[in-house]
């Protein structure tokens, strides 16, 4: 009686924690079928960026990722830093992106996405917020940012596509990187140019008319990335 007993609340326990009575479907003498199982966890944790000219290659910016986490997510998007020049200067390309083990590599916008298969995919966007302004709010008349020269993956399968050619940079949100269904999954870095001698890259351009007045100040902007889920589902 006490063995029956012990064996009922184990069955009991068994059926209660959802567990299967039995691992193992036996068919006859010679057959035995049984499960594989795998279960995945919400992947919404805040994920280090990778080099981009290395997508096997996590990086540690020294400036703070996205606190912020979620399936699809920007892990982390570059200041695009000019330095200081001269005021007969026209043109400049933003300084490399130092990490914090001292290494540099071009700027980049990384991206994650750790979805199922709903998926269909996602669009990442650029705008500039509005035109570069001292700190006593004077406009410096004409400067163009552009992007070119973006890369994603260095041939790695799966990488999101990138625009190519030469993006002057607006109020209005310009697509600078695609995935769809089978592209883009995982973390992601689009880089922003290459790296050049002198540690800046060709990829991302400010040019200032001569004509411009220009104050000894810092003239300064805003650049917005925006990660949109799925932009080819209706």
């Amino acid at each position: 009686m006490k063995n029956l007993l012990m064996c009922g609340a184990l069955l009991a326990t068994t059926l209660s924690s959802g567990g299967s009575v039995f691992a193992a479907d036996y068919t006859d003498a010679t057959t035995a079928k049984t499960d594989a199982i795998i279960q995945f966890e919400k992947d919404e944790d805040p994920t280090n960026p990778v080099d981009p000219g290395d997508p096997t290659n996590p990086v540690d910016p020294t400036d703070p990722t996205n606190p912020t986490g979620g399936e699809l997510m920007i892990n982390y998007a570059s200041k695009l830093d000019f330095g200081t020049h001269k005021k007969t200067e026209t043109t400049f390309h933003a300084k490399a992106d130092e990490m914090k083990d001292g290494s540099k590599v071009t700027p980049f916008v990384s991206v994650k996405d750790s979805r199922g298969t709903d998926r269909k995919g996602w669009s990442l966007t650029a705008k500039q917020d509005d035109a570069f302004k001292d700190s006593n709010g004077n406009e410096l008349t004409g400067a163009e940012l552009k992007l070119s020269n973006l890369f994603s993956g260095n041939g790695q399968v799966g990488a999101p596509a990138v625009s190519g050619g030469e993006i002057v940079l607006n109020d209005t949100d310009q697509e600078i990187a695609s995935a769809d269904a089978t592209t883009g999954i995982g973390v992601h870095s689009i880089g922003l140019g290459q790296l050049q001698a002198d540690d800046t890259t060709n990829g991302v351009q400010l040019n200032v008319p001569n004509s411009t007045v220009k104050n000894t100040d810092q003239y300064k902007t805003t650049v917005t990335y925006t990660l949109t889920a799925d932009p080819t589902n209706p």
